[in-house]
C-alpha cells in the first residue's frame, strides 16, 4: 500500500502511460507497473527505477475485489496501458526522454517519430484508443477555453502569461489529467509568440 502511494505521489497522481488521474483512495484502480516485466527481469522486481503506477487499463472500472477473471472479460480493443501490455517488452519508457518526442495532435492522437515506439503507443499500450483520444481532445479544448476566459482572445495572449500559466500547471501536487497534452499545447502557443 505504501509503495502504491509513493509511486502515485512521485508521478503526481497520473497514470504512467495514458496520464489519466489515479487516486490512492481507489486502490483497485491503481496497478503497479514493472516497465521490465517480472517474468523477464525478476531481479528488478523492487527496483524503484523499474516501477511505475498505472491506471486500471481500460475505459471500464476494475472490480473492487480485483477479480482478474472479471477484468479479463474486457475486450482487447478496450485494454490500455499496463493491462494491455502485460509482459510484452516495450521501448517507450515514461522515466526516460523517449516520451519527450511524442506529439499530441488536436484530434487527441499521439504520434512518435520512432516507428518502434509508435507501435508501443498504438499496439502494445493502445494509447490511441478512441476513448483516450476523445479525452485528450477534450482536455486540450478545456485548456484553450480556460485561457480565453482568463487571458482574452488568442491574439491577446503573451509569451509571459502563457509561461506563467504553464509553470502554475507544473507546480501542482496533483497534476491535471492528460498533462502531456496541456504542456504540449502551451509550449506550442508560447513558441508562436516569439
Amino acid at each position: 500500500m505504501q509503495l502504491r502511494t509513493a509511486l502515485l505521489e512521485d508521478q503526481r497522481f497520473l497514470c504512467c502511460y495514458c496520464m489519466r488521474s489515479i487516486h490512492p483512495e481507489k486502490k483497485h484502480r491503481v496497478r503497479i507497473e514493472h516497465h521490465e516485466s517480472q517474468a523477464s527481469a525478476s531481479h528488478r522486481e523492487l527496483d524503484w527505477s523499474n516501477l511505475l503506477a498505472g491506471c486500471s487499463g481500460s475505459d471500464k472500472t476494475r472490480p473492487r475485489d480485483g477479480d482478474d477473471a472479471l477484468t479479463r472479460r474486457i475486450p482487447r480493443a478496450q485494454q490500455t496501458c499496463d493491462y494491455r501490455k502485460g509482459d510484452d517488452p516495450i521501448g517507450i519508457n515514461p522515466l526516460t526522454s523517449s516520451v519527450d518526442a511524442i506529439e499530441y495532435l488536436p484530434t487527441g492522437r499521439l504520434l512518435h517519430p520512432d516507428e518502434r515506439l509508435q507501435q508501443d503507443i498504438d499496439e502494445r499500450l493502445n494509447l490511441n484508443a478512441a476513448f483516450l483520444m476523445s479525452a485528450r481532445k477534450a482536455a486540450r479544448a478545456r485548456l484553450l477555453e480556460g485561457l480565453q476566459a482568463k487571458l482574452g482572445t488568442t491574439r491577446q495572449w503573451t509569451r509571459a502569461q502563457l509561461s506563467r500559466y504553464l509553470d502554475g500547471l507544473r507546480d501542482k501536487p496533483r497534476l491535471d489529467p492528460f498533462m502531456g497534452v496541456l504542456e504540449h499545447e502551451l509550449v506550442r502557443q508560447i513558441a508562436r509568440r516569439r
